[in-house]
């Protein structure tokens, strides 16, 4: 690739090939004939974002966003599943009657089969091929229709998997509603933990919300599609990059996307995470001790450029039923970032985002045992609760 002061331009492209020329493969992973059978104004299919893993003895690995295939495919029947519901007994009870009593939630659950699946390479890096179909690493059946940019990452002995997502995708809309109201967006970073590469992955935080909007979708500091990059010499630091989109040109014309600042979340022991109150510039992918950027931070007042305000016109992002907001509800207040000192690397290490190296070779597993999959389910009980990660905010 060709780096320039303004622009990226890929130089040349060996052996461009489709590993899934089917979609997935019907079983594991929604295939295109399946979807093309079902209604697709509700259905969302992918077989896109692909990270690779590379173990240490070699075995390559394709983490990517998928829809589940038959063996735990999207329906009516999920509706009633109760594994797929968060919260006490009451609670989904209730859960299952909002369903039912509205149409819309209804069709949207009904549809939802949003997942992160995993394959293993075989052939060489230039000439792969899928080898073996597993289990997903991560379902949303009947709670959400998109799961996007996986990445895996190895921190100590764990791994670490992280997507991002929109609420625009869920099926619960009274949580839609309450974000947008409350925020002004509704994306989120997800994450969840495993002793395993291939499966039993638990919800980091419980709920496995990492990261909410913080700032309205027109502003220009609005970020979206988190991705948490290993900090050299700490295991328990990651350094999350994103990137700022003015989608459909909301936070100005000729506002073209561009990177956003990063900043570091660090991963306690018990599974719970906090953002730190430590920014880079626009674009860093490593942390050193170059990388602190205070400029880059603000509070609430600050970060908003001139003409920005609370007031969202949900027309000009897509959401036409919405109009014209009034004032958005402040109903949160934002926690102070985690103020740590951190020591970095006298040199930094070179980081290659998309591969990760373990210390030993993973066990055979990949087998049919639901017991493998984790239902994002919690997402629908715990997220009613909006929780917002950081108050500062980042200029452009």
């Amino acid at each position: 690739m060709l780096l320039g002061a303004y622009d990226v331009r890929i130089r040349s492209v060996t052996n461009n090939q489709v590993l899934t020329p089917q979609g997935g493969d019907g079983y594991f992973y929604q295939s295109y004939a399946q979807w093309t059978q079902g209604d697709r104004g509700f259905d969302n299919i992918a077989m896109r974002d692909p990270h690779i893993v590379e173990e240490a003895d070699g075995t390559r690995y394709l983490v990517f966003e998928a829809s589940t295939g038959q063996q735990n495919y999207q329906g009516e029947e999920q509706i009633y599943n109760w594994n797929n519901y968060g919260g006490d007994a009451s609670y989904m009870v209730k859960s299952l009657f909002n369903l039912l009593e509205n149409e819309g939630m209804y069709k949207k659950a009904a549809h939802s089969n949003a997942a992160i699946g995993i394959v293993r390479l075989g052939g060489s890096e230039k000439r792969p091929y899928v080898a073996q179909y597993y289990t997903p690493l991560v379902s949303s059946p009947m709670v959400s229709d998109e799961l996007e940019r996986p990445n895996v990452v190895k921190l100590g002995n764990q791994y670490y998997l992280f997507t991002t997502t929109r609420l625009t995708h869920a099926a619960n809309h009274n949580i839609l509603h309450a974000a947008n109201q409350a925020v002004g967006d509704n994306v989120l970073m997800l994450g969840y933990v495993s002793d395993s590469l291939l499966g039993g992955y638990k919800p980091l935080n419980g709920s496995g919300v990492v990261l909410t909007a913080t700032v309205p979708a027109d502003w220009r500091t609005a970020t979206y599609s988190y991705y948490a990059v290993p900090v050299e010499g700490h295991e328990d630091l990651l350094l999350v990059t994103s990137y700022m989109s003015n989608r459909s040109e909301v936070a100005g014309v000729g506002n073209n996307s561009t990177m956003s600042p990063s900043f570091l979340i660090q991963v306690l022991p018990d599974g719970q995470t906090r953002v730190l109150a430590h920014m880079t510039e626009q674009g860093d992918w490593i942390w050193d001790e170059t990388s602190q950027s205070d400029r880059m931070m603000g509070d609430e007042e600050t970060s908003r450029l001139p003409g920005e305000d609370f007031i969202v016109d949900w027309s000009r992002i897509g959401y036409y039923s919405y109009g014209r907001n009034g004032q958005l509800k402040r109903i949160y207040q934002p926690e102070m970032p985690v103020v740590v000192k951190t020591s970095t690397p006298e040199k930094p290490a070179e980081v290659v985002p998309t591969v990760v190296k373990t210390e030993k070779a993973l066990p055979k597993t990949g087998t049919e045992d639901a017991s493998s999959m984790v239902v994002a389910g919690t997402v629908v009980g715990l997220l009613a609760t909006l929780s917002t990660v950081k108050s500062k905010r980042k200029k452009a």
